[in-house]
């Protein structure tokens, strides 16, 4: 497993990630990631099927390591180079994402923010009472099968303001 973050330094800013990933497998993914430690993040990512025939858009959220899928995987087309988004503003994270140079594409509902703080996590959960190490932003890449399969991530942005 792979991460590459940066602390959250706004209350509003807009994070992309410009990603290629051919995944073989279920048990591997790549994407975008806000994270305050194990138990608590949301992972925006693509990951493939038990064929390795698809790949497939998917959110997962852990708040106190409760993991839940909020809607069903969007399917992608099989190749190609994919735009990932998160639009932080405040407490309230929306997700977004464009297939080659086409349109942007909202993911559907908005996704509280609040989970990835120190009191939400301090107050939360008895495993990581002493929490001080805020939120991150970032992309990581798993591969749990053990073939080494890699993600390229050609461009990273973050942009704090509400219109960023």
């Amino acid at each position: 497993q792979s991460l590459l973050a940066r602390r959250v330094q706004s209350q509003q800013f807009t994070y992309q990630v410009s990603l290629g990933f051919q995944p073989q497998s279920f048990q591997q993914m790549a994407g975008l990631v806000a994270y305050y430690n194990t138990g608590h993040y949301l992972y925006f990512h693509v990951a493939g099927d038990e064929k390795g025939t698809c790949r497939w858009l998917q959110l997962i959220i852990s708040d106190n390591f409760q993991v839940s899928e909020p809607y069903p995987p969007v399917k992608l087309p099989g190749k190609g180079v994919l735009q990932l988004g998160v639009r932080w503003a405040y407490a309230q994270l929306s997700f977004f994402y464009c297939l080659e140079e086409g349109a942007v594409i909202a993911y559907p509902g908005q996704y509280d923010g609040s989970i990835l703080s120190d009191d939400h996590v301090r107050e939360g959960s008895e495993r990581y009472r002493p929490a001080f190490t805020g939120a991150f932003v970032g992309i990581a890449c798993q591969d749990l099968s053990g073939r080494r399969i890699a993600a390229d991530f050609y461009s990273l942005s973050y942009e704090e303001g509400l219109n960023a």
